[in-house]
């Protein structure tokens, strides 16, 4: 039986596919996930690829928008087609924005960020106790 993979569990799991469309998407999702520019070794590194694939990967993501250089040399994060498209698809989704959204920690250390609007309570995100 085949294995099913979280988006999470495909990032960090090199097995996940071999493609070049797959190495192309775990780095769109790799650039989309970081604060900060990476590197081109962090990011060959992170997903177990050569630097020189990568780089060349880098490339046609950059060349159509889905990665940018930084200013730091040698580093890369999320180009703004990925904004772009975000907004795009998000169309097709039922999403009303929360009038103010809180940090709220549990008793384990989980931390949720709520939002609310009206009457209407929303779960956003749940960060695990590390």
């Amino acid at each position: 039986m085949p294995r099913t993979l979280t988006a999470d569990a495909a990032l960090d799991d090199p097995r996940s596919g071999t493609s070049t469309l797959d190495l192309a998407l775990r780095i769109i999702e790799f650039l989309a996930r970081q604060e900060r520019p990476a590197s081109l070794g962090k990011i060959a590194e992170t997903l177990s690829a050569s630097k020189a694939t990568v780089y060349r990967h880098l490339q046609t993501l950059v060349r159509h928008g889905f990665a940018r250089r930084s200013g730091e040399k040698g580093s890369y994060q999320a180009g703004v087609k990925l904004l772009v498209l975000g907004e795009a698809s998000r169309r097709g989704f039922d999403v009303e924005f929360a009038d103010h959204v809180t940090l709220r920690i549990d008793a384990l250390g989980n931390a949720a960020r709520v939002g609310e609007r009206g009457q209407r309570i929303g779960l956003f995100h749940v960060d695990p106790a590390a």
